[in-house]
């Protein structure tokens, strides 16, 4: 699963959505969660890595 950022033209408002790389594919506008609008822009995300503790 991935995180991605965006951020609704008509409002304004910052959002993220996660889900996995098929399903970003085929629905690549999510609705602002605020207003409900499909004219979103993707910002680039923060991204962290979470690897294995070494002994």
């Amino acid at each position: 699963m991935s995180t991605y950022e965006y951020e609704c033209k008509q409002c304004g408002k910052t959002f993220e959505k996660v889900t996995t790389l098929a399903d970003h594919e085929k629905h690549a506008k999510p609705a602002c969660p605020k207003c409900g609008s499909h004219d979103v822009r993707q910002v680039p995300a923060a991204f962290q890595a979470v690897t294995a503790k070494k002994t």
